[in-house]
């Protein structure tokens, strides 16, 4: 936003401080700008992780050169010693490279996110076609259990075994793929996981209604 620098140095004025910026990552691959950011008060980063290979990221991404942009700020924030975290989109163009993917951010020293975002797949019924289980269950050879956080994704669609290598949480992601207003179904009344799931996001109702009712 050509406007970011005048809000994060208003709100540092206010004393903001320990604040959150989310980023695709191509300022920061300046590391100049990147000191400022800590300057300013910035604490933590969240980025967002589309592919594995430069060709998809960049296609997913939208622009040229975002696999290397993507990359390259991620070097700068952890040098810059920031806290860092990378959320990952489940999405019918990058999924089948999730694994390959995972397998390097677990390297990192970042929180990692994989989430749900279903308005991006409108031609999807219901959870089951997309595949993502089988992607979750071929990723688990490839990630430490319990490093890779798991978000938008019903826990009563995956088997247990899965469930159990990726922490599940609604509300473990943060900003556009948090989810805070669930609506509790007539399904979910007999469910083992009503401590853990408060129901579905109420904007998936609409969409995956049907398939939550005949589950």
């Amino acid at each position: 936003s050509p406007l970011f620098d005048e809000c994060l140095d208003l709100a540092h004025s206010l004393g903001l401080r320990d604040m959150l910026v989310q980023t695709p990552g191509t300022r920061l691959t300046d590391r100049e700008f990147v000191q400022s950011l800590v300057a300013r008060g910035v604490s933590s980063v969240g980025m967002t992780a589309h592919a594995s290979t430069p060709e998809c990221f960049d296609h997913v991404g939208g622009k040229a050169g975002a696999h290397d942009a993507f990359w390259g700020g991620v070097h700068n924030v952890v040098h810059a010693g920031l806290s860092l975290a990378i959320a990952v989109p489940l999405i019918q163009q990058s999924l089948h490279e999730v694994p390959d993917l995972l397998e390097k951010l677990v390297g990192l020293p970042a929180n990692v996110t994989v989430f749900a975002f279903h308005e991006d797949l409108p031609e999807i019924r219901h959870f089951a076609k997309l595949d993502v289980v089988a992607m979750l269950d071929a990723a688990r050879s490839r990630v430490p259990s319990r490093r890779v956080t798991l978000t938008g994704v019903p826990p009563c669609v995956l088997p247990e075994d899965v469930r159990a290598h990726f922490p599940w949480d609604y509300q473990q992601g943060r900003g556009h793929h948090a989810h805070r207003d669930f609506q509790a179904l007539d399904i979910c009344a007999g469910c083992s996981h009503q401590t853990l799931c408060p129901g579905a996001p109420i904007q998936y109702v609409s969409t995956f209604g049907a398939w939550y009712e005949s589950s």
